[in-house]
């Protein structure tokens, strides 16, 4: 609790790791499901749902790391926006080619920047051979997915026993712990926890390092 600002504000994070959980040949998956979060949820589509958020000054964002900051008088009405769209994401068919198409156009350009290639020539100096994260999407990859690939990912990473939230504001800790698990309390988690710890790097040894050029000219 803080009386610094007449703020609420929640904090939550999914512990995950892509690189394990996205199936061969789906990598970009996650990335996809991140922007179709911004189109709504099964009960509010992306306008009203936005609306709904103005209403109460509230800035959300929701996916693996996703939040909420709002007057305090709004705190339990953003916490069920926010429980709303992290629970209960439409992903519409309608608007999936689009976000597809956006995903890979964008990482036509990241693939060829010269920051993106220097992180990629460190990591392979550091990670042995087959080491998962080296995995990365393509926009092949990510133009082969289809919107079931998307929410089986979702089913899969989205687990509230891999959850953590963390209420700071002009809050009592009792109507926190109330109005949190009265939004997410129906959360249930579906078969084993997966895997989200990276196997251990053995020491990296000196060696020849990639000539990264400057192409932004």
């Amino acid at each position: 609790p803080t009386d610094a600002s007449n703020t609420v504000s929640v904090y939550g994070r999914i512990k995950t790791q892509t690189t394990l959980l996205q199936p061969k040949g789906q990598d970009g998956v996650a990335d996809v499901l991140d922007v179709l979060f911004s189109y709504g949820t099964t009960t509010l589509d992306r306008l009203a749902f936005q609306k709904a958020l103005n209403d109460i000054a509230a800035q959300e964002t929701a996916g693996t790391d996703f939040e909420v900051q709002v007057p305090e008088e709004h705190f339990a009405r953003a916490v069920q926006l926010l429980a709303d769209n992290e629970l209960h994401p439409a992903l519409p068919v309608k608007y999936f080619p689009v976000v597809q198409n956006q995903e890979a156009h964008w990482l036509t350009g990241l693939l060829q920047s010269p920051g993106y290639l220097f992180h990629r020539a460190t990591i392979q100096a550091l990670v042995p051979t087959g080491d998962p994260t080296l995995r990365e999407p393509t926009p092949k990859n990510v133009m082969s997915l289809m919107l079931a690939d998307v929410r089986a990912y979702y089913q899969r990473a989205f687990r509230p026993d891999l959850t953590t939230i963390v209420v700071i504001g002009k809050v009592s800790p009792a109507e926190a712990k109330s109005v949190i698990e009265k939004y997410f309390g129906s959360w249930r988690a579906k078969g084993p926890k997966p895997d989200t710890d990276l196997p251990p790097v053995p020491l990296s040894k000196p060696g020849p390092r990639t000539v990264v050029p400057d192409n932004t000219s």
